[in-house]
């Protein structure tokens, strides 16, 4: 299957979790040693933690008046 590399892009973790026949990809460090596994929900999940925060720093912050 496909290897996710540690700090790499979502997209690659998630072709990881998905190729793999136990839905969970294996993610290796610059030198392959195996540093963790990783499931195709814990991606998504991860991505929509990016998302929102990403929307709330673009936000503008509300004003209080006093």
């Amino acid at each position: 299957g496909t290897l996710a590399t540690q700090g790499g892009s979502f997209r690659e973790a998630l072709d990881a979790a998905l190729s793999s026949p136990s839905g969970r990809g294996v993610v290796v460090d610059d030198d392959g040693r195996l540093v963790g596994s990783v499931t195709a929900s814990e991606v998504v999940t991860a991505i929509e933690r990016q998302a929102a925060a990403e929307r709330s720093s673009t936000e503008p912050s509300p004003r209080v008046r006093t």
